[in-house]
C-alpha cells in the first residue's frame, strides 16, 4: 500500500491511502479488492 500526506497553513491536513492485493489465483478471496481512504482534519 502506500500512503500520502498533505498539509496546508498547519491547519489542514489530507491523507490519502491506497492498498492493493494481488496474487494467490483464483483461490484468493481478496485478489479482486483495492482499498482507497481519505482523511480530511482541520485545526483551529
Amino acid at each position: 500500500g502506500a500512503t500520502m500526506n498533505f498539509n496546508y497553513q498547519n491547519a489542514w491536513s489530507l491523507d490519502v491511502s491506497y492498498n492493493s492485493f494481488w496474487g494467490g489465483g483464483d483461490i484468493n478471496t481478496f485478489s479482486d479488492r483495492d482499498y482507497v481512504s481519505f482523511n480530511l482534519k482541520y485545526s483551529i
